[in-house]
């Protein structure tokens, strides 16, 4: 997508600083020249720019890259115990959030990393407490009745936590509700987690990345449509705000329209999302597990420390 990106600056920004009022020079504020490097290493998001770039929600993509290189170096330097490294990553990441970072659990380009460590972090934490319970007890001989109770109760938590502390200095806190709402599902025995395995729903599940590196693009074309009819029709069809200390252009058009928009947005953006996971992602996938496979050590695939490492890993990733 950064290339699309890049592509889009160098064909349009002109265009829009003629046009609108709401236009730039290309290759200015946040989609400078020099963010590119930092986007391609996914970096850019580590505390080395004043604000987002290019295409924002990545940001996510690069504390995720930093993650993943804990993990990365705590299993080949610190043993197959994982858990003592994801306790110290959550605890060192949730005092970062709280007494530290500005912006708390809003931080992003600045302190997203720790974001990203304790979403991870309580991600495999999760990971070892379903490990545990589902070797004490057997979920399958409990009444589904229950289990659907029980996941109605852990879904009122993480709701009730999120109201409650949201976005406030004590916002981490809200991971915690969320390590029991994924504990009690990853038994998946309820009623909620059949909804949640429906063929669309888990549909939607496995074509979401793509749907989150997509939807910007297209939020920016619908924006830019907008600002262009401006001075035909006379109607202010768009505003600047400032976002982060940052100027960004908001659609600024009655509450109906904007909902028309937004459901006709979504439409749009899984169709689009269907076809890049199908003709990028999946062959991207693919790629990268030949590549891995001819590195792998022809010994290692039936060892239980890397069966170990593994589910840790999927655990991990499933918090972020």
């Amino acid at each position: 997508t950064l290339l699309l990106f890049i592509a889009t600056e160098i064909a349009l920004a002109p265009l829009f600083a003629s046009y609108s009022h709401t236009g730039r020079e290309a290759f200015a504020a946040y989609n400078s020249p020099e963010a590119i490097i930092s986007n391609l290493l996914l970096v850019h998001s580590w505390g080395i720019h004043n604000s987002l770039t290019w295409n924002f929600p990545a940001w996510s993509l690069s504390t995720e890259w930093a993650a993943y290189l804990y993990f990365a170096f705590t299993v080949v330097f610190g043993g197959q115990r994982f858990l003592p490294w994801a306790v110290i990553a959550a605890a060192v990441s949730a005092y970062m959030l709280i007494f530290v970072a500005p912006h708390h659990m809003g931080s992003n380009h600045d302190f997203g990393v720790f974001r990203s460590l304790l979403g991870f972090a309580v991600g495999a934490m999760a990971f070892y407490a379903y490990r545990g319970l589902s070797r004490r007890w057997d979920a399958a001989a409990l009444p589904k009745s229950l289990m659907t109770c029980l996941e109605v109760l852990a879904l009122a938590i993480v709701i009730a936590a999120q109201m409650s502390l949201g976005l406030s200095q004590y916002g981490a806190a809200v991971l915690m509700a969320h390590m029991v709402l994924m504990i009690v599902f990853a038994f998946g025995r309820g009623h909620l987690s059949d909804l949640l395995s429906l063929k669309p729903i888990a549909y939607l599940g496995a074509i979401s990345l793509s749907v989150y590196m997509t939807h910007a693009w297209l939020l920016l074309r619908f924006i830019n449509v907008a600002s262009l009819i401006e001075p035909f029709t006379g109607i202010e069809t768009v505003r600047i705000e400032m976002v982060g200390g940052q100027p960004m252009t908001m659609l600024n058009l009655d509450p109906w329209v904007s909902t028309a928009l937004a459901v006709m947005m979504m439409a749009v953006v899984v169709g689009v999302s269907h076809y890049t996971y199908k003709f990028i992602e999946l062959p991207g996938q693919q790629l990268f597990r030949i590549f891995a496979n001819h590195f792998r050590q022809p010994t290692a695939g039936r060892n239980a420390p890397v069966s170990r490492s593994t589910g840790s890993a999927g655990a991990f990733r499933a918090a972020g």
